[in-house]
Parts: structure tokens; sequence; C-alpha cells
């Protein structure tokens, strides 16, 4: 596996996985890879009652993620590639929205009993952070992964259960549409994984016939399960008001009060 450079800078470190969301995104300019471009749009966020959370960019964001080998006692450097990922540096978190079920579903183990995201084949994609009450991704850090900042959740962990945000189709569409003449990569919409192998650093063992016994079919994997929470289908969320420009910018931008990562 080829190395990866990452910048000295700090990066915003959390990363809520949020099936209810029906796209990616990140308050963090740095998290982009070289696939990006600016766009203006916006997204709406019903636990607060905004419709218009300024969105200032789309693009690509390649996760380093923390895994488990499947039946063999040693972790994993893994990564998550996101592809529509939007750029919304008014947002208290960065998301991994509904798309990420594509590729994975949510499971709980005696060794992930927060849960984790594991793939069709029972193997797990990215263990969710201990402690939380929510979805949280453990990421990577140095050597091996980016410098990470201060988790805003070491103050406002309430944060954690308001990442659900939806980013109406109709403003999709129209910066999808104006997108694809000039940025098939970053129109396009899709999810994938690698792995590099590191020796475990505390003593672990995997249970194997757990993951074999939740192997999931690809059409399964359209909805969240939990041992507390009923099977529950992504919802879709309707656009309050129309959107007459041509291109993919919102009609009236309204100051979010959301706070800013800090």
């Amino acid at each position: 596996m080829a190395s990866v450079t990452f910048s000295s800078s700090s990066r915003s470190p959390d990363w809520v996985v949020s099936p209810t969301s029906n796209a990616h995104l990140t308050n963090d300019r740095s998290w982009f890879t070289d696939e990006f471009t600016e766009i203006d749009s916006h997204i709406s966020n019903a636990h607060v009652s905004i419709a218009n959370i300024p969105v200032r960019g789309l693009g690509t964001v390649i996760l380093p993620v923390q895994q488990l080998a499947t039946g063999q006692g040693h972790t994993i450097n893994g990564s998550m590639r996101l592809q529509r990922v939007l750029y919304v540096p008014d947002y208290p978190c960065n998301v991994v929205g509904g798309p990420i079920r594509s590729l994975a579903t949510i499971h709980f183990s005696s060794l992930t009993p927060r849960g984790s995201l594991v793939y069709g084949d029972g193997s797990v994609a990215a263990i969710f952070m201990p402690g939380r009450n929510f979805y949280q991704i453990m990421l990577r850090s140095p050597p091996v992964g980016p410098p990470l900042g201060r988790s805003v959740f070491e103050q406002h962990p309430e944060y954690g259960h308001m990442a659900a945000f939806t980013w109406a189709e109709d403003a999709q569409q129209r910066c999808l549409s104006f997108l694809s003449a000039g940025f098939p990569n970053l129109a396009a919409s899709s999810c994938a994984t690698n792995r590099e192998v590191m020796p475990i650093t505390s003593s672990v063992g995997v249970d194997a016939s757990y993951h074999r016994s939740r192997k999931r079919r690809a059409q399964d994997e359209d909805y969240e399960t939990s041992p507390s929470t009923p099977t529950s289908p992504m919802r879709a969320a309707k656009r309050p008001r129309a959107m007459g420009e041509s291109n993919c910018r919102a009609r009236r931008i309204l100051p979010a009060v959301l706070p800013a990562r800090g």
C-alpha cells in the first residue's frame, strides 16, 4: 500500500455516522483530497429548525479509520473513501451519512459493544468510539494518521445527537447536473475502502463466528439494526421551498446558529 502524507495542521476529529442524513459532510477543508470544487448550496437541520445552512464546496475525503481483522487478532490500518462530501464550515461536527449503507451496516458484538460498521462479508469496516451514546468513528492518529484537533464533544456531547441533516433533492440535482459537465469524479456517488495490517497493541480476540452469522446480502443493507432500536428505513425529507436558479446557488442564505467547531 502506498504511503500517505498528512499535513502538519490538526484536523477536525469528530466523524459521526448518521443514517438518516442523505449525504456526507465535513466542516474542515483540510480533509478533502484534490477532488474538490466550490459550490453554493445549503442544507437543513430539523433539530434546530434551520432551513439554510451554507454549503461552500463538494469533494472527496479519504478517512483513515481503525478496523478489526476478522478472526485474526490484530488491528488494521484502514481507509474509507467518501465521495460527494459537502463542505459546511458552520457545522459542529463531520457526518458520514446514509449513503454509507451501500457499503456497510451497523452491528454490535462483544468486541465492539458500542458498535461498528460491518461489510456484507462480515469484516469490520470501522469501529465506533467507546463511551459515546452516538456513533463516532475511531480514526487513526499519528504516526499512522493525521494530527487530530480537539473534539467538540468534550464540551458539547449533545452535538452528536444533532448531527442529522438534509440536502434537499432539488438542490442536489442542480449541483450534480452542474458538476457532471466539468467534474465527473465529484458527481459520482460511491464509497470505497482500503486496508493495511498493523500489529495489535493489546490482547483482543476476534469473534469470527459472530461475523459469519451476521453476513448480509446486498438487499439487506438498506437498514440499520441494533438490539434496542427497531429496524427503520432511511427517511426522505422534502425541501420546504423551491429554487429558481440555473445552477446550485441558494436563493437566500440565512445565518447558521449551530456553533462551529472550536
